[in-house]
């Protein structure tokens, strides 16, 4: 059975439901025990240093720092990524860019910080304000993105309808 995409309230449906899955992923990560995430951000990055063999030889890898650097980009993309499906599903809620870059923003800033707290209840985790900070600074950039690229699409006329 295919669904039918054409019918508006099913699209707002689905686009909501998206960015809600994102928000389990999200809570699904925070609730990692310390040294479970730290494996998982650690595998990710012997990968990367696998992938790029050669190219930088191990006296000269700061192991700790570009274990952070993966902790943070994470951050940083993970609530791009939830701040844009909000966006995607204000836009199509409302139809209006600004209000949904605002939702976008609102709720992501608003779901960081529970995330943080919830992360304070985890053995080995804490919560930090940084975090909430890189957080806002990806789902503020994915959604400036996101946001020009909605409105290149209309030819300029997504922002100039609302001012």
């Amino acid at each position: 059975m295919m669904l039918d995409f054409k019918n508006h309230k099913l699209k707002i449906y689905m686009y909501w439901c998206l960015a809600i899955l994102w928000m389990a992923v999200i809570f699904w990560f925070s609730a990692q025990e310390a040294d479970e995430s730290s494996k998982m951000s650690s595998g990710l990055l012997m990968r990367i240093i696998d992938f790029f063999g050669n190219l930088i030889s191990d006296e000269e890898l700061d192991f700790e720092f570009l274990h952070l650097f993966i902790r943070k980009a994470a951050h940083f993309t993970i609530y791009g990524i939830l701040g844009t499906l909000v966006g995607q599903a204000a836009m199509e809620t409302w139809g209006k860019l600004r209000k949904a870059v605002g939702v976008g923003l609102k709720i992501s800033f608003f779901y960081a910080l529970s995330d943080e707290l919830h992360q304070t209840m985890i053995a080995g985790r804490s919560g930090q304000l940084t975090d909430v900070l890189i957080d806002i600074a990806g789902a503020l950039v994915f959604l400036m993105i996101w946001a020009l690229w909605r409105n290149s699409r209309s030819g300029g006329k997504a922002l100039k309808a609302q001012a």
